[in-house]
Formats: C-alpha cells, structure tokens, sequence
C-alpha cells in the first residue's frame, strides 16, 4: 500500500488500472485501515485525514462510509489503548513506591532514592515520591554524617593508642 500510494499518491474514483478495469483508488483509507489493525491509531487517524483532504472519497458513499467508520473505531483504539498506558504506569509507579519504601525500611537508601525517583519520572506530580525522596535523603545525609562521626571517633581512639604505645602519655 504504501509503494503503491508513493506511485501514484492521488486518489480517485474509476482510476484505471489495466485494460478496461476502473477501480476506486483511496490508497490512505486502505493505509489508514491497515494501521488501524496494527494499533497505530495515530497514523492511522492521519491516514484518514490525508485521504478525506484528498476529496475524491467524498463522492463514494460507501467507501465515505467506511472511512467514518475506521475512523471511529481508530479514535476508540486510541482511547483505550490511552487508559491501558495510564493504567500501566499506576502500576509501575506504586510498584516503585512500594519497593523504595520497604528498601528505606532496609536501610538501602541508594536502592530506595532510585525507586522513588523512577517513581516521581513516571509520575511527576506524585506527593508520595516527592516525600519519600526528601525523607530519604535526609536520612542518606544524617547516616553520612553519623558515619564520618565515627570514622573520626576511631581514627582518635587508634591515634591515641599508638601515642601510649610510644610512650607520649600527654599527646595520648
């Protein structure tokens, strides 16, 4: 369909083909009709828009009618296949939240900042992400500086040691 609307991309009625054979010629409803049955309903929709500016269809009743109806039913396929994507990405998104909270319980808060923040991508406006990531990362920050705490409390303590080792018991 496609090589055929690039030879000859103007449609009619009574297009001849070979000999004495006359055949209506909408090479964008056919097309049109084709992406409908492949779900891609946009194209599809586009399809049908090129062929109805084109003007010939509209002298032919029943491939007119055809076209409203493909049309109709691309617009639907659209539609649904809109709210399975919405429905996809709810999934996608609790499914985040749930494994960023239980990875925030673990105390895994790299692992939980990247689920909640795959989480607020696929939904920006999602309160839940935005809380989690600020209270994540608040306890990202504190855990980081509760370790530093320590790693300096222990180099103390060792440095204290090897100076009571060496003798120097003030320094110590």
């Amino acid at each position: 369909i496609l090589e055929a609307a690039r030879l000859r991309p103007d449609p009619g009625i009574a297009v001849p083909t070979y000999g004495m054979k006359y055949v209506n010629y909408f090479p964008y409803l056919r097309l049109g009709i084709v992406y409908y049955n492949l779900g891609r309903y946009d194209a599809a929709l586009q399809a049908f828009e090129r062929e109805e500016k084109a003007g010939a269809v509209l002298r032919s009743d029943a491939d007119m009618r055809n076209l409203d109806t493909f049309r109709k039913l691309s617009e639907e396929g659209k539609k649904k296949a809109g709210l399975v994507e919405k429905e996809r990405v709810r999934q996608a998104v609790a499914q985040n939240l749930e494994q960023a909270r239980k990875l925030e319980q673990e105390g895994d808060f790299e692992e939980a900042l990247a689920a909640a923040s795959r989480a607020a991508a696929l939904d920006p406006s999602n309160k839940e992400a935005e809380a989690i990531l600020t209270r994540v990362r608040q306890k990202q920050s504190e855990s980081q500086r509760a370790r530093e705490t320590e790693s300096h409390r222990t180099q103390l303590i060792a440095d204290g040691r090897t100076k009571l080792a060496a003798g120097r018991l003030e320094e110590a």
